[in-house]
């Protein structure tokens, strides 16, 4: 026994001091982050077993309430100087729930059981530096793609799992230039056999991105992009259809080409000699198939009668443009900023001429774009009735104690396309000719925001939003389904705004 005891001793001091000489070899750090959330609101959320999404804006419901944690581990080990990489391990749950978020595990704590499997790797990728002795860096493995202000590709943070992806990216950066190119395994449809993996139902992203600082004038950047989204066979076409070689009618649909290709630009700076104010500038087309994505449209837009729409063309756009100015030399750094931001969207002729006008967001972090009540969130469009969407908002700030920021943001809400001018889209709306939502205003949201910084590992935020909605947002919005319009096409007596609240923990280390 006590031979048996002193091996293990040794064995383990053993493996502690190759550990650390590893270590020490290496450069390995460690970090992690907790964040807990509390979220009380009835504008519609995620439940916390399932993932569904409530209705909302319905008084006969009480407010939901819900509390998740996000919590990370990850290590970045510095292995020599061309080679790093990074591991990042996360668990996201909701408290009480009977399965997680992703139908895995349980949080019952009635039961005691080992069934708690949802931990996974949010990251976990190596980075070659000066890949081939080029001037260039290869990053392989699953990763965050963010490309500036997360307006087509983000992480969408807010979201307690965020959002990674498998790809592998090229980047070179010389002087006041990058150039980076990714390309990212988006999206296999879950029900192909696994003989199909890697096959059909694969989508697939190429990314090419490129940045000038100082081009126009000084802290100055100018981004161009190419996002391509090859989707040969859209996840709203049965398996069948996907895997015929050549597009057919037969029953079971066609292959739904869903591709998007989008060009634009980014400017952003800061004029500092015109009163420091900063300034964001961007416009943003897209072309491609877009049988998919008016399949999904047609039961609110009325493409045909059929559920798959062969031979559709897409032609959207957005543009945004943004002016700020913080006056740091007055009390407590007040800031405003005014922003402006369209999205197309599809009317009458679009439809009778196979066209999709509905601009598709991508991978971008909406909740930083059009209101933290996320109600306009899906990237295809869909909460607005694929109308399209306009969005002006008045942005403001103070920072009354050196650890406490306040922000207030107001948004004013609209569909791009008129429907009173579609009387067809109208129709299928439901919504009367000449009635309370026979306009494109949406609503207004207000959202109030408190940062504090309790030390420097640690804030603490307070939120508190609220939506009032025009009559049209019931008609269009998924969220507000369960309430509608009546038949004089004004919201239905359960109709009401909707306010959502929360307090945020963050702590990293």
């Amino acid at each position: 026994m006590k031979r048996n005891f002193a091996t293990a001793v040794v064995a383990l001091a053993s493996l502690f001091f190759v550990g650390a000489t590893v270590a020490e070899a290496v450069d390995v750090k460690f970090g992690g982050q907790l964040r807990p959330r509390f979220e009380i609101g009835d504008h519609g959320m995620a439940n916390g077993s399932t993932g569904a999404t409530t209705a909302g804006f319905d008084e006969r419901q009480d407010a939901q309430k819900i509390f998740s944690t996000r919590a990370r581990l990850s290590a970045d080990a510095s292995i020599n100087d061309q080679t790093s990489a990074f591991i990042q391990l996360q668990s996201v749950g909701v408290w009480g729930a009977a399965t997680n978020i992703n139908g895995s595990g349980s949080r019952n704590a009635f039961v005691a059981n080992d069934n708690n499997v949802d931990v996974g790797l949010h990251q976990a990728y190596f980075n070659l530096k000066n890949f081939f002795t080029l001037p260039v860096d290869l990053m392989v493995g699953r990763q965050e793609v963010v490309l500036d202000g997360h307006r087509l590709l983000g992480n969408t943070d807010w979201t307690q799992g965020a959002q990674a992806h498998d790809a592998i990216r090229l980047t070179h950066s010389q002087g006041d230039h990058t150039i980076v190119y990714a390309f990212s395994k988006a999206l296999t449809v879950s029900t192909v056999s696994t003989g199909d993996l890697g096959s059909k139902h694969d989508v697939n992203v190429h990314v090419l991105w490129g940045n000038l600082k100082n081009l126009l004038h000084a802290n100055s950047g100018l981004s161009l992009y190419f996002v391509a989204v090859d989707d040969g066979c859209s996840p709203t076409t049965a398996q069948t259809a996907c895997n015929n070689t050549v597009a057919t009618t037969a029953t079971g649909g066609t292959r739904n080409d869903n591709n998007i290709y989008t060009f634009g630009f980014r400017q952003a700076g800061n004029l500092a000699q015109i009163w420091g104010i900063d300034y964001r500038a961007e416009f943003y087309y897209q072309t491609g198939d877009a049988a998919g994505d008016s399949a999904v449209a047609n039961s609110s837009l009325g493409y045909g009668s059929g559920t798959v729409n062969n031979g559709v063309d897409r032609g959207a756009y957005m543009f945004g443009v943004r002016v700020g100015k913080t006056f740091n030399d007055v009390m407590w750094k007040p800031g405003v900023t005014v922003w402006y931001d369209q999205l197309s969207g599809t009317d009458d002729s679009d439809v009778r001429d196979k066209k999709f006008r509905t601009f598709n967001t991508l991978f971008d972090t909406g909740h930083k774009f059009y209101g933290y009540m996320d109600l306009f969130l899906p990237a295809n469009g869909a909460n607005s009735a694929f109308l399209g969407l306009r969005d002006l908002a008045g942005k403001f700030s103070v920072k009354p104690l050196d650890k406490t920021s306040v922000n207030a943001d107001i948004h004013a809400f609209w569909t791009e396309t008129d429907v009173n001018d579609n009387p067809n889209i109208r129709t299928n709306l439901s919504i009367p000719a000449n009635s309370a939502a026979d306009s494109n205003h949406l609503g207004e949201e207000l959202d109030l925001t408190i940062v504090h910084n309790y030390n420097p590992n640690t804030n603490i935020t307070l939120g508190y939003s609220h939506f009032w909605a025009d009559d049209l947002f019931y008609a269009v919005n998924g969220k507000a389904t369960g309430v509608g319009l009546n038949a004089s096409g004004a919201r239905a007596a359960n109709g009401q705004n909707a306010s959502w609240g929360y307090v945020m923990f963050d702590v990293k280390f």
